[in-house]
């Protein structure tokens, strides 16, 4: 699976994931300027038919917020 992250236009994290695999992005922004990030994804995927719980939605990204 292709993932990027694209900030203003401009291409700032590219990867390649194999299927199950996972990568931890730590983001930090200012509150007074705030701007978006776009993430893409190739493809998406079926957490019970990888075996991985009975969780039948498709996904693609997993976003864990610190507290």
């Amino acid at each position: 699976m292709e993932f990027d992250t694209t900030l203003d236009g401009r291409t700032v994290y590219r990867r390649t994931l194999k299927a199950g695999e996972s990568v931890t992005l730590l983001l930090s922004g200012s509150p007074v300027r705030p701007r978006a990030l776009l993430f893409r994804v190739s493809e998406a995927f079926v957490p019970k038919r990888l075996g991985l719980s009975e969780d039948r939605r498709e996904l693609a990204l997993l976003s864990i917020e610190p507290r």
